[in-house]
């Protein structure tokens, strides 16, 4: 059965329809080229890795240091000679492309750890935000100055230029564990034992600070050492300690560097005896302040490794006698490195 005469003509039409789309978007995108002039930011080291990616695409990218923020970013741009300056920050798993002529910025927000994971992929995003933003034309817009949510309701209603009601946060709990030295001159013991933390830490997603609490707990550490001018007397020191801390973290290459304050109470229990029966005990509880840091190198998105040190300063300091005479006294200050290895949780 032949085909219509109407048939043939709406056949017609639709194949003319698609070669027209198809001439359209090849017009619009097949024939916007990559911008020869790109600057590249990234933070960590995983950014460096879809930067690479970039580069193997025939992107021509002069690589930049790390700046604090989006508007530090869009200041510098000012001041770069390259038109266009592509950001990898996979710790917020974003990418983003600006514009220096007008500040116009494309951004893409990938799933959680896709960036970090995928470079090639995030490669092909940065490329398609280029040759897009390199096809739109630069518009001259006057921005108006921001209103605040409060001022502008009360006077006009809901505001159509405010965007956010509060400054956007990112917070994350911190679930650790490792060891410290406790070390100090004198009589005092050496101790070396485990450390468990729990921490809650939070700041704004546009900042390079932020702010920690952090409570630790060290169990029973044991120091067994020989009574002086005894042959067969040995004296043992145990403590443990419980400990808040409080400071200001900065994210920097790699991971962050922390600043605390610390203070707690520890307990102690020490005992002499002359290999079979103990001679003699004594129990103790105390409280102390410390100022330390850490760095913390982040070799995944939440897994870390920590090192650190801490100074002490005991309050009141225990000491143990045997007939009149010292055999132990803990040092009023005393120093205590510190390493760990922990897991920050959303």
């Amino acid at each position: 059965m032949a085909p219509s005469c109407s048939a043939v003509r709406l056949s017609f039409f639709a194949c003319s329809l698609w070669l027209l789309l198809g001439f359209g978007v090849q017009r619009a995108f097949g024939q916007a080229t990559l911008p020869e002039s790109v600057a590249a930011v990234s933070f960590v080291e995983a950014d460096q890795r879809v930067i690479d990616q970039v580069e193997r695409l025939g992107v021509a990218l002069e690589r930049k240091p790390a700046l604090l923020d989006e508007q530090a970013v869009r200041k510098a741009a000012k001041t770069w000679q390259q038109r266009f300056v592509l950001v990898v920050d996979s710790r917020r798993d974003t990418l983003s492309v600006l514009r220096s002529a007008d500040q116009s910025m494309l951004s893409r927000v990938f799933d959680e750890g896709a960036l970090a994971h995928s470079p090639y992929a995030g490669a092909l995003a940065a490329t398609e935000l280029l040759r897009l933003l390199a096809y739109v034309p630069v518009i001259a817009v006057e921005v108006p100055p921001p209103l605040s949510i409060a001022s502008d309701r009360r006077n006009n209603g809901p505001s159509e230029h405010a965007i956010e009601a509060s400054p956007s946060w990112s917070s994350h709990w911190l679930l650790s564990a490792g060891g410290q030295l406790m070390a100090s001159a004198g009589l005092s013991p050496v101790l070396f034992r485990p450390e468990l933390t729990l921490g809650f830490e939070a700041g704004r997603r546009d900042a390079r600070s932020f702010g920690l609490f952090h409570l630790s707990t060290a169990p029973w550490g044991r120091a067994r050492r020989d009574v002086p001018g005894s042959q067969t007397e040995r004296v043992e020191y145990r403590r443990a300690d419980v400990s808040a801390r409080l400071g200001i973290g900065a994210h920097v290459v790699g991971g962050s560097i922390l600043g605390y304050f610390s203070g707690g109470a520890n307990f102690v229990a020490t005992a002499v005896d002359d290999g079979e029966t103990q001679l003699g005990e004594h129990r103790e509880t105390g409280s102390w302040a410390g100022l330390g840091g850490l760095f913390r190198w982040q070799f995944t998105k939440h897994f870390m490794a920590g090192f650190g040190a801490e100074i002490v300063w005991q309050i009141r300091p225990t000491s143990y006698l045997v007939r009149g005479r010292t055999i132990l006294e803990e040092a009023p200050f005393h120093l205590t490195p510190a390493f760990t290895l922990g897991a920050l949780l959303p």
